[in-house]
């Protein structure tokens, strides 16, 4: 799928697209039953990426995915990136349940934390079921867990970055979207962050 780019600081990967539901990529299954399936529908953003290209965004259905590599954060790409990625979740009409997400140097200051509780509350944001914290760091992984007081009913689990798909399973218990997808969209930030 081509990355896309919203208005503000986001930046273009691979050509642009309007977010929109479509069918699965995904090839049908030889274990798919006895009747022919129709191909399921997913809501999809195509990956984005912010904070000057070192955070690329993707929602999958019920799935809201983020890693970010920047050494530091600064609070008007934070307040952009808040914005554009709800911008991006109701275009596709359909609100994240849960979240991966790796944050490989820098992570929301307190500041920034705070401002992501405030903008969820006055835009009516669900708050997320569960948050999977991917890293090898134990700091990083603490840092980002302070994270979750802004989604304060969620439940946060970490894991290794050799484990993500640990993780996206574990988020698929709660949340509905395609695991294949997923994984080969995690893959897909992950080399356009890694370039």
């Amino acid at each position: 799928m081509k990355l896309i780019t919203p208005r503000s600081s986001a930046l273009p990967m691979g050509g642009a697209r309007p977010p929109q539901a479509g069918p699965s990529h995904r090839p049908p299954s030889a274990d798919a039953g006895r009747m022919s399936q129709p191909p399921m529908r997913t809501k999809d953003t195509g990956g984005v990426l912010f904070l000057s290209g070192e955070h690329y965004y993707r929602q999958i259905d019920d799935l809201c995915m983020n890693i970010c590599v920047a050494k530091k954060i600064h609070d008007e790409e934070w307040k952009d990136f808040l914005a554009e990625s709800l911008s991006l979740t109701n275009r596709i009409g359909r609100q994240g349940k849960v979240t991966i997400a790796e944050f490989t140097h820098a992570h929301p200051s307190a500041w920034q934390r705070r401002l992501t509780s405030e903008f969820l509350a006055r835009n009516n944001v669900p708050t997320m079921a569960r948050l999977g914290v991917i890293s090898d760091n134990p700091l990083v992984r603490g840092a980002v867990t302070a994270y979750g007081w802004t989604l304060p009913k969620a439940t946060m689990r970490s894991f290794a970055t050799r484990d993500f798909e640990g993780c996206l399973k574990w988020l698929k218990e709660v949340g509905s979207f395609d695991l294949e997808i997923a994984v080969a969209a995690w893959r897909e930030g992950l080399a356009k962050l890694r370039r």
